[in-house]
């Protein structure tokens, strides 16, 4: 796919266990954290092995409805939520 720190842009299709979004682009599995189904995101490749690879967030260029600012001032930083970038209601249903 890519090496380290390569950027370039997904649209998440969905959420997987974890709270990390799933797209997919040419033959590989691509997990990002912190974003939601249906974002289009700049994501940095951290790490990759044949058929995955997990990247990390840089900038959401489409935001889902469901997207609000973290209550939480650790957010993304302590790893104890997951989906506190989201609406409570969507939280639930995700």
């Amino acid at each position: 796919m890519a090496e380290r720190g390569t950027k370039f842009e997904v649209t998440i299709e969905k959420l997987v266990y974890g709270g990390e979004g799933l797209t997919r682009l040419d033959t590989s599995v691509i997990f990002t954290p912190y974003v939601l189904p249906g974002e289009r995101a700049l994501v940095e490749t951290v790490r990759e092995k044949p058929g995955l690879v997990w990247t990390r967030l840089l900038e959401i260029l489409e935001p889902s409805p469901h997207r609000v600012t973290a209550p939480c001032p650790y957010f993304g930083r302590c790893g104890g939520c997951h989906y506190q970038h989201a609406v409570y209601e969507y939280q639930l249903q995700a």
